[in-house]
């Protein structure tokens, strides 16, 4: 490998945040994209559509002795006056348009959109001598119009579909590939991971029993069973898939400035929206040091939360990464059942210790065709409220940065699926709200605790 790409790939290796797996969650085409594919049916259509309008011309034509003869003086290019008794060139000009367009999209998979603005101008100079040499006050069937029409209409299409639709997308999906750490080459990885999500998901179950049924006294025994279980294996796909993960937050961090403003209020509450991944970004401070804000949200959330049933570590991946699973309880009451995640999460520090990041992920998030003929898990709930419904994160960050002695910045990148049946209008306001409860609980646990927990 050159120097260069080693400068290149290094910034990717020193990614501070990431989503478990990246590949899952992004849609990495190898080979030609769905833009450009729907781009050359669009191609294929135009010159199908002009020669079945243009033969529907020619059958339908005032004609002497048969509708064949009338079709073969249409399709006889050395006949005199061709040009104007005939539409038969704008079939064959069609056709010419369509192999230009295939072959350098398709076969040469050209990235700029010169041939399609040449193939449209051209088509436009030649349908404009085409009207002055063809049409006259006894040759203006709908049929003909029909076949003009189409050619320039659907030529300016293409046009305007390859470099506002299939280049945009395309390159935006680079740009997102660049920031996520994947390429062509990380195939292998992407098939990993979603290996990783299968044996979590086929294990899932027992561990789910464990950590709900099994005595607290028995709490480092369950923990070591359920770490032999994972295996030497599974446990480095987790890093892997983790990592992947770390760097999806990392892109979305870096946008968040950009995001719809749901409620910011100076100093205090900030919350934005990312339609496009569904995702919440959520900033305050604290007037507390950020070791204690961490360890209490990081370990200790149970103690204050009071929308969690339960939350316990189920498996032990490494000293930063473990698997998690966590139960909420009933809400609208009871109209809303439990939900329960089991997540994969990591944390990092800073070697001076004043900044904390923490990203997780549900293991199954990414991969909704494992099960796709299974409903939706649904579980006998202790907290009220029916049964449990299995939610779904995806990619999650929570950042936590000192400020000052006794000041800290407090950021969520949120993403989260409850599934509910509901307006998503009327999610986001429940969210923000949620946000400001979740935010005060935060605030109350730490002035009651000033020091954190330990």
């Amino acid at each position: 490998m050159s120097s260069a790409s080693c400068e290149r790939s290094r910034p990717r290796r020193l990614r501070l945040l990431n989503n478990p797996s990246a590949y899952l969650l992004h849609n990495c085409e190898p080979g030609m994209s769905k833009e450009r594919r729907k781009f050359l049916i669009v191609n294929v259509f135009d010159f199908v559509l002009c020669a079945l309008l243009w033969f529907l011309s020619a059958v339908t034509k005032p004609y002497q002795h048969s509708w064949f003869d009338a079709f073969l003086e249409e399709v006889d290019v050395f006949r005199p006056r061709f040009l104007y008794n005939s539409l038969f060139d704008l079939a064959i000009a069609a056709f010419l348009r369509m192999a230009i367009l295939l072959i350098a999209y398709a076969l040469l998979k050209c990235d700029h959109w010169l041939p399609v603005a040449l193939t449209t101008a051209i088509t436009t100079i030649f349908v404009a001598i085409k009207i002055f040499f063809f049409f006259d006050k006894d040759k203006s069937q709908m049929q003909q119009n029909l076949v003009i029409i189409a050619s320039l209409c659907v030529a300016w299409f293409e046009l305007w579909l390859m470099p506002f639709r299939v280049l945009q997308r395309e390159q935006q999906r680079e740009v997102e590939i660049e920031a996520n750490g994947v390429n062509g080459t990380d195939e292998a990885g992407r098939i990993a991971a979603q290996s990783l999500i299968r044996q979590i998901i086929n294990n899932e179950e027992e561990l789910f029993q464990t950590a709900m049924e099994a005595d607290s006294s028995d709490e480092n025994e369950d923990r070591c069973k359920n770490v032999s279980r994972i295996g030497r294996i599974s446990r480095r796909k987790c890093k892997e898939a983790i990592a992947r993960a770390q760097n999806v937050a990392d892109h979305l961090s870096s946008t968040v400035h950009a995001w719809k403003v749901l409620q910011k209020s100076g100093g205090a509450l900030e919350v934005r929206f990312h339609d496009e991944t569904n995702s919440y970004y959520v900033k305050t401070n604290f007037e507390h040091n950020a070791q204690a804000i961490w360890n209490a949200i990081w370990k200790e959330s149970h103690k204050w939360n009071t929308q969690l049933l339960e939350s316990r570590i189920i498996a032990v991946i490494d000293s930063t990464t473990d698997i998690i699973i966590s139960v909420t309880k009933a809400a609208g009451g009871g109209y809303i059942a439990p939900r329960h995640f089991i997540d994969i999460r990591r944390f990092v520090t800073d070697e001076a210790g004043i900044v904390f990041v923490g990203v997780y992920v549900s293991v199954e998030s990414a991969d909704d065709t494992i099960r796709p003929h299974q409903p939706p898990e649904k579980r006998r709930g202790g907290g009220g409220g029916g049964l449990e419904v299995r939610g779904r994160n995806g990619v999650n960050m929570i950042r936590i940065s000192q400020l000052g002695p006794n000041k800290s910045l407090f950021e969520w990148i949120m993403n989260t699926d409850l599934r509910l049946s509901i307006p998503r209008m009327l999610i986001r306001r429940t969210l923000t709200t949620f946000f400001a409860d979740y935010c005060r609980m935060i605030a109350n646990f730490l002035h009651e605790n000033p020091s954190g927990i330990k």
